[in-house]
């Protein structure tokens, strides 16, 4: 039997990246992780953008990071995901956004390796709009 459950039901918050480019670091206290740090399902911080804790701090003002969550690429393209680790810390980059899943409803590997099956990486494609880049708006996760 199948089951289907929207991801308002699966997660406890879904938040959005700020909308511009965190400023880079010489040492990174974490990294920002965009859309070209997300591959296969994991992050790849030699793509990820390294930040001081004063970006970190401002960057995870809406929620923060936690091992678990998940990182949803948003634009740019559309679909690809990652789970967050324990270490090191991650705030979000330009065009992703936040799933932080309700451990009470869902594990959060399941949940990102459902969002990177085929049949769901279609269906965000085919939900995603744009003229020149194709982009999911967070009301349409």
């Amino acid at each position: 039997m199948r089951s289907e459950l929207p991801l308002s039901k699966a997660c406890q918050l879904i938040v959005d990246c700020p909308h511009s480019t965190a400023p880079e670091a010489d040492v990174a206290f974490a990294y920002a992780v965009g859309t070209k740090a997300i591959d296969h399902g994991r992050i790849r911080f030699d793509k990820a953008r390294p930040v001081d804790q004063t970006t970190y701090e401002s960057w995870i003002a809406r929620a923060t990071p936690e091992e678990g969550d998940i990182i949803l690429c948003r634009e740019a393209p559309v679909g690809p995901v990652a789970r967050v680790p324990k270490h090191p810390r991650v705030c979000l980059g330009q065009r992703t956004v936040l799933l932080k899943p309700d451990a009470q409803t869902v594990d959060s590997r399941f949940l990102m390796y459902t969002l990177l099956a085929p049949p769901t990486q279609s269906a965000l494609r085919e939900v995603s709009e744009g003229s020149t880049v194709a982009h999911l708006n967070v009301a349409d996760l």
